[in-house]
């Protein structure tokens, strides 16, 4: 009974959505990227991604000289925004293998949080 009641709750909670509205997000104060064991954060000289998202379920991460782009899964719970994708191919290489993002957006605070090809950082974000 329980278990039947905690899917039911998880499924109107965290329902796959389409986008209402388009985000575009920047890390203006810093780079951090990270492995298993430590982070670097550079705060000088640093070239600020630029992620959006939009009302198609599409993730695009800019970051220096291209972008990983592709299809995402958009989940709502409250003021959460979550974005995922696995499946993000870098625009310079067709043939590097797809990589995976996932964006947290607090939509009252306008404040986020980009993970994925090592990297791991803050975010602010405006609606577009």
């Amino acid at each position: 009974m329980m278990s039947k009641f905690a899917y039911t709750l998880f499924l109107c909670t965290f329902s796959s959505i389409t986008l209402a509205q388009s985000w575009q997000c920047r890390n203006a104060s810093a780079e951090i990227s990270c492995d298993q064991k430590t982070c670097d954060i550079n705060q000088d000289g640093f070239t600020p991604f630029d992620i959006s998202t939009n009302g198609k379920n599409e993730l695009s991460v800019c970051a220096y000289t291209g972008c990983w782009d592709g299809k995402a899964k958009v989940f709502q719970s409250k003021n959460y925004l979550i974005v995922v994708s696995h499946y993000l191919q870098w625009s310079h290489n067709a043939k590097q293998s797809p990589t995976a993002f996932i964006l947290n957006i607090d939509t009252k605070r306008k404040l986020g949080f980009i993970q994925g090809e090592g990297f791991a950082m803050p975010v602010h974000c405006t609606i577009t």
